[in-house]
Parts: structure tokens; C-alpha cells; sequence
């Protein structure tokens, strides 16, 4: 390839570059989320009972990102499932829970986190 075509192909992306590395598609404003609230008044319900409340929306952060508040009235969590693209962390606020994670198995009480990887 010669030097100024080089140059010009080069050139042309610029514009495309500058664009992607501005639309992170991240929250330009601190926002809070008021006790019993959700962000965008989102929410919908584990197995049709527990809501769910979405604390940080996945629209805030471009995708990246999502927190939900979940209540476990009906005293169970999720079933078991794989994330493929997302990592899952959950911090236990009341009761106890347990996560199998491959052939591990953790049992979580009142103010224990988990990171749970993608996969």
C-alpha cells in the first residue's frame, strides 16, 4: 500500500473513531434511586410474584451494567441458569441463600457477596 493511500484510509476512519469513543452510552449525571423506587420505574416479577425493582438500568450504562433489587418474598431465588455475555454479583441483605456455581456450592448469610463469572 503506498504511503498516501495509507494516509487517507486512515484519515477517512477519524470521524467514525471519534464517535465511538464518545457514545459510551454511559449516564452523563449522578442519579439516585430512592428506597423502594427503580430506575425508570422498572421492575418486573421473578416467576410471576417477587418484583424485581431496577435499581441502575442497563440504559444508563450502555449495556454494561445492570442492578436489580430483588425482595425473595416467596423465600427462593433464581433457578439455576448461565449468563453468557454478563457476570452476576449478589450481596445478601435478610435470610440465607445458596449458590452452585460449576460443582461448587456457597451458602450466603446476611451481609455476604458473591461474584458469580459469566460462563
Amino acid at each position: 500500500m503506498q504511503r498516501k493511500q495509507f494516509i487517507a484510509g486512515t484519515l477517512s476512519l477519524l470521524p467514525v473513531l471519534s464517535l465511538a469513543a464518545k457514545s459510551t452510552g454511559s449516564s452523563k449525571h449522578p442519579f439516585v434511586i430512592k428506597a423502594g423506587g427503580s430506575r425508570f420505574n422498572e421492575q418486573f416479577l421473578f416467576r410471576g410474584l417477587s418484583p424485581n425493582d431496577i435499581k441502575i438500568s442497563g440504559k444508563d450504562t450502555g449495556g454494561a451494567l445492570c442492578v436489580f433489587e430483588y425482595t425473595g418474598r416467596e423465600k427462593t431465588g433464581p433457578s439455576l441458569h448461565v449468563h453468557y455475555k454478563q457476570d452476576e454479583i449478589f450481596c445478601v441483605i435478610n435470610g440465607q441463600y445458596r449458590f452452585v456455581v460449576g460443582d461448587e456450592t456457597h451458602i450466603l448469610k446476611e451481609g455476604d457477596t458473591i461474584f458469580l463469572p459469566r460462563n
